[in-house]
């Protein structure tokens, strides 16, 4: 991979990083200075306009990546894709927002607060970060939205300090989140240029937006329908607690490993639109390889540290989490294997069967929760998210095939997954000496720097290749 890709690489994971990290800072204070109804209140309007904004969005970012991606070396047609989108995405949303706050939103008892987040749907609008995905500058959005993250943290710190000040932390929430959308348009100038109206064509492009719009609805409904069938089919409100938690924390993970693939979409596409197909294979080579490398010693890490990280975290009453943990870890690999599967899919204009395996996984998710939950609670629903995984990974298995050195990636699954049991052994055994924040930093740091140790001292290839690419 050359150096531009390793460059937005690094931001990318940078910025992954402290999506991570912001959650476990702000977390304990704010259950601190704010009451759980407090916290339901802001939670509950979130989610709300969070969906607002994934309707009106109608699979405009994936769409909009790609597209600018096919045309990046072509300023004129980057800059009238680039209006034209900005268009579709602003009356969709209108309309969404239009048909939300006068049916809803105007009427609810929180129309305050969702009067403040209409500022966001309204400057969401021109939400162009797509576009700088498509051109490949990922150093521009990591920077300003790290800043703007950090900028958030001390500002929560220093002014919301109880329950009255619920209407500062939303005024603070929608001020960060359309600060970065602001930076980046002013970032706009020297990369577009005018266009004649003429030349405009809004609705080309409606008919894809939502054909990638149909698999993010079924991937929304397979990853909150779990946890209302939970509710609903168990009955105890707490094992959706439980599973929530667990799942938030696999997310995070899942988030720092997939920051290369997020990366190599716009790079795909705009190989696949010059026809250079062989160096499309390589690069989907090397991520599935680099996924092998990274996803098996974070699962097998994070099983080993689980005990300890939950009971740091959520305390004792939340021992669960552990438990659901510790079999949600073994869906990193193949959500990350799939997610690089899926990215080359869009990028090589496959909609249609990017679309089929997702809602393939979308009923057989369905159905075994319906099975297993029934048994086995919130540890049916880990097994269901487990099986479904590998389902469309067994699925997509034909693409991986075509695309990489199968019997390398096997010997690279054996090799790397050798190394991470052996650590995992190690870091569990340090596990033993107690319960502490202190015990579970000397668990990850021993844990690191261990499979480092067993990288460096087999001469692995791929570490020796990821130091050689920083290096330079």
């Amino acid at each position: 991979m050359n150096k531009k890709i390793m460059n937005n690489f690094f931001y990318n994971l940078l910025y992954q990083l402290v999506i991570a990290l912001v959650p476990l800072i702000t977390l304990p204070y704010k259950t601190r200075v704010l009451s759980p109804d407090t916290i339901g209140v802001y939670s509950y309007v979130f989610s709300v306009l969070s969906y607002v904004l994934m309707l009106g969005s109608i699979g405009m970012g994936l769409y909009g990546q790609r597209s600018i991606a096919y045309v990046k070396d072509n300023r004129f047609e980057r800059s009238r894709i680039l209006y034209e989108l900005i268009l579709l995405k602003a009356m969709s949303l209108f309309i969404v927002a239009v048909i939300f706050y006068l049916f809803f939103g105007l009427s609810s008892i929180y129309r305050v607060y969702y009067l403040i987040f209409g500022v966001e749907i309204f400057i969401s609008m021109f939400d162009v970060t797509w576009f700088f995905q498509g051109i490949e500058d990922f150093k521009r959005i990591s920077l300003i939205n790290i800043v703007t993250r950090v900028l958030n943290v001390i500002f929560i710190f220093l002014f919301v300090k109880s329950d009255s000040d619920l209407l500062v932390y939303v005024v603070l929430t929608v001020v960060f989140d359309v600060l970065p959308i602001i930076l980046l348009l002013f970032s706009l100038l020297k990369y577009v240029q005018l266009v004649n109206f003429k030349d405009i064509r809004v609705f080309s492009h409606l008919k894809l937006c939502l054909l990638l719009f149909i698999p993010q609805i079924c991937i929304q409904i397979y990853t909150e329908c779990d946890k209302i069938m939970l509710g609903s089919l168990q009955g105890d409100i707490s094992e959706v607690g439980y599973y929530d938690y667990s799942n938030k924390i696999i997310q995070i993970v899942l988030k720092i490993i997939i920051s290369l693939t997020t990366i190599m979409l716009p790079v795909i596409a705009y190989h696949f639109s010059v026809n250079n197909h062989d160096k499309i294979k390589r690069y989907v080579d090397e991520l599935v390889n680099f996924v092998v490398f990274f996803g098996l010693p974070i699962t097998f890490g994070l099983i080993s540290v689980c005990d300890n990280l939950v009971l740091v975290i959520f305390g004792s009453n939340y021992f669960r989490v552990s438990i659901l943990l510790k079999i949600l870890a073994f869906s990193i690999l193949p959500i990350s294997l799939t997610d690089v599967v899926e990215r080359y899919l869009i990028s090589t204009k496959n909609e249609v069967r990017f679309t089929v395996y997702i809602v393939i996984g979308m009923f057989v998710n369905l159905v075994l929760n319906l099975v297993l939950i029934r048994y086995f609670s919130s540890v049916g629903v880990a097994l269901a998210t487990i099986v479904t995984e590998f389902v469309v990974l067994f699925i997509e298995f034909p693409i991986i095939k075509k695309l990489v050195n199968v019997g390398v990636v096997i010997g690279n699954f054996f090799r790397y997954g050798f190394f991470s049991v052996l650590m995992m052994v190690l870091v569990y055994m340090i596990g033993q000496f107690g319960c502490s924040v202190w015990v579970l930093l000397v668990q990850v740091l021993v844990g690191l720097l261990f499979y480092l140790f067993l990288l460096i001292l087999t001469r692995d290839s791929i570490f020796s290749s990821l130091i050689d690419k920083f290096r330079r």
